[in-house]
């Protein structure tokens, strides 16, 4: 952010619509980091020059600023120190008195701030009415009734913003009103405790007396200034039992002074309704497992045959392009076809990619990927487990490192750990697509059906497995474990947001995509031709022959040893490596495969090319996320072993019982 600039902070609770006021305000000006030293994701943003231009910042979703989480700590120390020029806080008008308790830990702060309460479209429909003016004058900023979804209600918001930038509201001092609620003696000892802060610090009546507010709340660094200024004639403070329960119905009866009546919504809403079967146990397990197959099946239905048009139209017009290069350029003829082929390779992966990452927006646009984790909830406790890993891991699917940046929403440690271990035995596309592409060339449909289904469920016992032996390892912090989330409302998709965020995803495949599988495409052809121009006398063939040793006792000759190992830095480069080797187009390569690979050989190489070490990409952003080289050393370690013994198992065995018949 430039000199001069002004900065506008988006906050509050998840679920309350906050991202997609973010997207409406940036566009597609945006950024996505890291806070500084934090592996907490860190969005900012530009709106455009019509609107101001001034920079926006999308802070860390959480439900108070207590400063008890990484995520609190970013977001209320940004508030207080970085001192934005505008706070806009987002609650939801279908949840208002849940989330507005975020808005008066940010009211507390005196600092600038217009409060948005989102999600009126749903709140009508529930027919709960909200009084915004009787809300804006109790604390004393501009109050916004609108629907994010909708363009044309954003308008009042970008109005709102730009005559807070002109003149900053500051939210009214709420705290007398507040320990108006509180019990006659509480009340006292409080009003006393004010006024021998005021004469022993020398702070403000104001500061004095929201210090010792928050000091009631239990904020920790309140009660370290009332140790270091009052000393024990504080003590009472930090009785929780006796004073938080006070003040928390104090914080209730407020809320319900501003928000009046016709605020809650009513018992039989939609959400609720919906919920009575998508939460059953055994009813909701169905209707997940039903969307999540469903999408699976229009994921491929859609993306596969548009992916392989695209490489049939590649393949072609490499024919007739290279045509034209002599046959003794043997390094530019090198050059040109494997750029080419890495192009193809990235292109006739894109259709697929973004068919998986619109579907999976849909499920979370509209609520119920929460839903999904809480059904998961008993079984992967059972694995050791909770129910939010399993949304991580079902984002692995599309690409890992979606997978890996989940990881940041599982609030428990352990688990973290746990789950940014085992996300690289999630097949990702990539993976699925080598899978389904190999299984498709080398066996007739319906076995190829069962191929991928048995080794889809391989790779999900194996993490199951490995999620259990991990956990021995892995400390517990508490010998508590349990599922605590919010559920957010349903909702009709957003194709303005979902188009936004499948953009912005692909638009991040295709920068990761385009650099490793093009360059890695040129290296292999260039090793598979030099010195001599002869795919058996080059270093790669040289290099294969090596390593042929490893690929005996799990069926795999030189060429698929060479082949998995190319994956290491992109599970996309598998079918192009193949291509290369076996010195084919990729339209023959299904005929030259099925000349020249056994069954047995294909289902072993297909489950070790399933398990194997994650691409450069994924191992970049798990270190980026973790800072730790002993967890990347343990991921590489095991990904490389477990391949080959599970491989080695299945083609041992195969050709055991092959030999008994």
């Amino acid at each position: 952010m430039s000199a001069g600039t002004h900065v506008v902070a988006l906050a509050g609770q998840p679920n309350t619509g906050k991202s997609t006021i973010f997207n409406a305000l940036t566009g597609m000006y945006q950024e996505v980091g890291n806070w500084a030293g934090k592996t907490v994701e860190k969005r900012t943003g530009q709106a455009s020059r019509q609107d101001g231009g001034y920079a926006v910042i999308d802070l860390p979703g959480t439900y108070s600023l207590d400063a008890l989480s990484q995520e609190e700590r970013i977001a209320a120390d940004f508030i207080k120190n970085y001192s934005p020029d505008v706070t806009v806080v987002v609650a939801s008008a279908v949840s208002p008195q849940r989330t507005l308790h975020y808005a008066l830990d940010v009211i507390m702060l005196q600092k600038p701030m217009v409060l948005v309460m989102n999600m009126a479209d749903i709140a009508r429909g529930n027919s709960q009415h909200l009084d915004v003016e009787n809300i804006s004058q109790k604390t004393g900023v501009p109050v916004l009734l609108l629907s994010a979804s909708r363009k044309q209600e954003l308008g009042q918001l970008k109005q709102a913003i730009a005559q807070a930038l002109k003149v900053p509201p500051v939210p009214k001092h709420i705290v007398p009103e507040l320990a108006s609620g509180l019990p006659e003696g509480l009340k006292r000892s409080f009003t006393a405790l004010v006024q021998q802060v005021c004469d022993v610090s020398g702070f403000t009546r104001m500061r004095s007396e929201i210090l010792v507010w928050k000091a009631m709340e239990g904020g920790e660094e309140e009660r370290d200034i009332l140790r270091s200024t009052v000393g024990e004639d504080a003590a009472w403070v930090q009785n929780d039992l006796l004073v938080q329960p006070y003040v928390q119905q104090a914080r209730y009866g407020w809320l319900e002074e501003a928000l009046g009546t016709g605020s809650t919504a009513p018992a039989s809403s939609k959400t609720v309704s919906y919920d009575r079967w998508l939460l059953h146990p055994f009813a909701g397990a169905l209707a997940m497992a039903g969307i999540l197959l469903l999408s699976i099946i229009v994921g491929f239905g859609l993306g596969f045959p548009l992916a392989l048009k695209i490489g049939q139209t590649s393949q072609a017009l490499e024919a007739i392009a290279s045509a034209g290069i002599p046959q003794d350029m043997i390094v530019t003829k090198a050059l040109f076809t494997g750029t080419w082929r890495g192009v193809g390779a990235v292109l006739s992966m894109l259709p697929f990619i973004m068919v998986f990452y619109a579907v999976f927006a849909v499920l979370e646009d509209i609520g119920y990927m929460a839903r999904a984790a809480f059904i998961m909830d008993r079984a992967m406790t059972r694995i050791g487990l909770n129910g939010k890993v399993f949304i991580p891991l079902l984002f692995s699917m599309p690409c890992n490192i979606t997978g890996i940046m989940g990881c940041r929403t599982i609030d428990d440690q352990r688990m973290r750990k746990l789950a940014v271990l085992l996300v690289p035995l999630v097949p990702c596309a990539a993976k699925l697509i080598v899978l389904v592409s190999l299984a498709s060339w080398l066996f007739p449909p319906l076995q190829a059906l069962a191929v991928v289904f048995s080794l889809i469920s391989l790779n999900m016992l194996i993490l199951g497995g490995c999620s259990l032996v991990f956990g021995r390892f892995i400390p517990r912090q508490s010998s508590i474990s349990g599922l605590l989330m919010e559920l957010p409302h349903y909702h009709r998709p957003n194709i303005r947001t979902i188009s936004r965020q499948v953009f912005r995803n692909t638009l991040a495949f295709l920068k990761k995509a385009s650099t490793l599988i093009v360059s890695f495409s040129v290296i292999v052809w260039f090793v598979s031709y030099y010195p001599g121009g002869s795919i058996e006398t080059s270093l790669m063939g040289q290099l294969g022959k090596y390593l042929t040793p490893l690929g005996a006792p799990m069926g795999a000759d030189w060429r698929l040893i060479t082949s998995l190992l190319a994956s290491c830095i992109s599970k996309e480069a598998v079918l192009a490596t193949m291509g290369v080797i076996y010195n084919t187009p990729i339209g023959a390569l299904p005929a030259t495969l099925k000349a020249t690979v056994s069954p047995l050989s294909a289902i072993a190489f297909m489950c070790a090319q399933s398990l194997f070490i994650p691409c450069i990409a994924t191992l970049g952003m798990m270190y980026n996320e973790t800072g730790s080289y002993r967890t990347l050393a343990v991921v590489i370690s095991y990904t490389i072993l477990l391949p080959f013994i599970v491989a080695t198992a299945v083609f041992q065995i195969g050709s055991m019982v092959a030999a008994t018949y």
